[in-house]
């Protein structure tokens, strides 16, 4: 029972959803880590921004 099942679902795995397979499930990561490197990099700006406000711009 449960071998038949799994078949159907990689089935479905394998066919191709429009245009976008792994949007719930590879994509996500993706999306992830490009989110968490979006911030990062804002952060180091907004920290580059308030260094060379003070005039500070050589200490990192």
């Amino acid at each position: 029972m449960s071998e038949t099942s799994h078949e159907d679902e990689h089935n479905v795995a394998a066919r191709p959803k429009r245009k976008t397979p792994d949007e719930h499930s590879g994509n996500q990561d993706e999306q992830a880590m490009l989110h968490r490197r979006r911030e990062a990099e804002q952060k180091l700006q907004e920290r580059q921004e308030e260094a060379s406000r003070e005039g500070s711009s050589g200490s990192d």
